[in-house]
């Protein structure tokens, strides 16, 4: 019995399928979507129907009985045209056991005038397929060469490119001896008019994708800044998602997200609007706008009459996507090209000379001890009346946490690089209430934290540093 093993080679859109060996001459039940498989039988009508042509003249169709090479062409592949004189040469090598067919939805006049303007006209020795429509049907492909390998029962025994057909293959294949074959492997889902070929991202893992919708408010409000397959890789990154945010939320998220480690409300004490184009400042970057900077509340504003027109008009959604996770900061390299190619103003970091509060310890050595963590495994909690962090750095909370509305950049200065247990209350802040939500909504209140963090030794003192910020300026 021949044996013919097909080795599927690995394709970015298809997976690798290794080691699948065809012996079998069982037929199961024809997929429409997918036409003839490997292992099925082709029916001798479609053969018997076809309109074949040799040396210009009607012929008779190919009889059964021998192996049967169909080889999926057409007038506009280069390749394809190329590869006939080599058909022509194996047709006359192997006259009495294979037939080698063309085949081509084109008319036989195309196919001679194709074939005479490049002077290859005298392939005396092929029978075409010429009109056919049938054969396509029932062996859907994508590319082409496609090359149908059909044996002398009618069992379709291989599907290939044409670079698999040669003298030495088929020398082996009609001596009874094992062949490898590369199998032709295409994707019959991918419609190119849509995203991605109509494709799941997780199904075929594109290397790069990245994309910026409208708003759509069945989408929700949201931002996730993660690796694609889920696990925590501290500093890296190769997904990211914000659904329905301004131009600067989403600038600010990425910025903040992929250098402090935290997301919040944009904080004009972090971002540096340097747009001269008055419009453009007002509608995207006006961080004189309250109660929330950068976001109007009340209407009418410029030409809109209400929020929901405003959010339909301003608000998108932004999706980036790479094969494999990359330093937090070529990311975020990523996030800001992407977004400057479209809205109009651009986005950078730069460092910035500004005011700041500085987090010291009066007693370096008693504050390590009060804040002297009891656990080895870091946690954060985020409420309606208090932060902690359990098992982190004071950098970690004071980047992950003190940024609220309205706060000027904080910078850790203590010295103290042990892990820490502290957890900071907002009950006696002015302003404060439960209905706020989480406290990165809460007004900054700098007595009240300073109040909190005398219980640990630590306080703050204004001065100046160099800090990163969001520097925001016309195109």
């Amino acid at each position: 019995m021949k044996v013919i093993s097909l080795f599927w080679r690995k394709s970015c859109l298809v997976p690798a399928l290794v080691g699948f060996v065809l012996g079998a001459y069982g037929q199961a039940p024809i997929k429409p979507d997918y036409g003839i498989q490997i292992g099925q039988s082709l029916d001798p009508s479609y053969l018997l129907q076809a309109k074949t042509v040799r040396n210009g003249q009607q012929s008779r169709p190919p009889a059964t009985g021998s192996w049967i090479l169909l080889d999926f062409w057409e007038t506009y592949c280069a390749a394809c045209i190329a590869s006939l004189p080599k058909l022509d040469s194996l047709q006359r090598r192997f006259a009495d056991t294979v037939k080698f067919i063309p085949v081509t939805g084109s008319s036989w006049p195309l196919v001679h005038k194709t074939l005479s303007r490049l002077r290859m006209d005298s392939l005396e020795s092929l029978n075409f397929i010429v009109e056919d429509t049938a054969l396509n049907r029932r062996f859907p492909h994508a590319e082409i060469p496609h090359v149908v390998w059909v044996d002398p029962r009618g069992v379709v025994k291989a599907i290939t490119g044409g670079d698999q057909v040669n003298e030495s293959i088929i020398s082996r294949v009609l001596s009874e001896k094992e062949v490898e074959l590369t199998r032709k492997q295409d994707n019959l889902r991918w419609d190119k008019s849509k995203p991605l070929g109509g494709l799941d991202p997780e199904e075929i893992k594109p290397l790069y994708r990245s994309a910026l919708l409208k708003y759509n408010a069945a989408n929700g409000s949201s931002i996730s800044f993660k690796c694609w397959d889920g696990k925590s890789n501290v500093g890296q990154k190769n997904h990211v998602y914000i659904s329905n945010q301004g131009p600067v939320q989403m600038y600010y998220a990425a910025f903040m997200a992929l250098t402090e480690g935290s997301v919040g409300s944009p904080n004009p004490y972090r971002i540096s609007v340097e747009i001269k184009d008055e419009y453009v400042r007002q509608r995207y970057a006006d961080p004189d706008l309250s109660p929330y900077p950068f976001l109007p509340t009340e209407f009418p504003f410029l030409e809109w009459n209400d929020k929901y027109a405003f959010r339909k008009d301003n608000s998108f959604s932004y999706d980036l996507m790479l094969e494999h996770p990359v330093p937090d900061s070529l990311f975020l390299e990523y996030v800001l090209e992407d977004l400057n190619r479209f809205f109009p103003f651009k986005g950078s970091v730069e460092l910035r000379q500004t005011e700041c509060l500085v987090l010291v310890a009066e007693d370096v050595q008693k504050a390590r001890e009060t804040l002297k963590s009891k656990t080895l495994q870091k946690s954060w909690r985020i409420g309606n009346e208090s932060i902690a962090s359990h098992g982190g750095t004071l950098s970690e909370f004071v980047g992950k946490h003190l940024s609220w509305l309205g706060c000027p950049p904080i910078l850790d200065e203590t010295g103290i690089t042990d892990p820490v247990d502290i957890e900071i209350f907002f009950n006696d802040c002015a302003g404060y209430s439960r209905l706020n939500g989480l406290v990165s909504n809460t007004p900054w209140d700098e007595n009240c934290v300073r109040n909190e963090l005398a219980k640990y030794g630590l306080s703050f003192k204004k001065d100046k540093r160099w800090v990163k910020m969001l520097v925001l300026k016309d195109r």
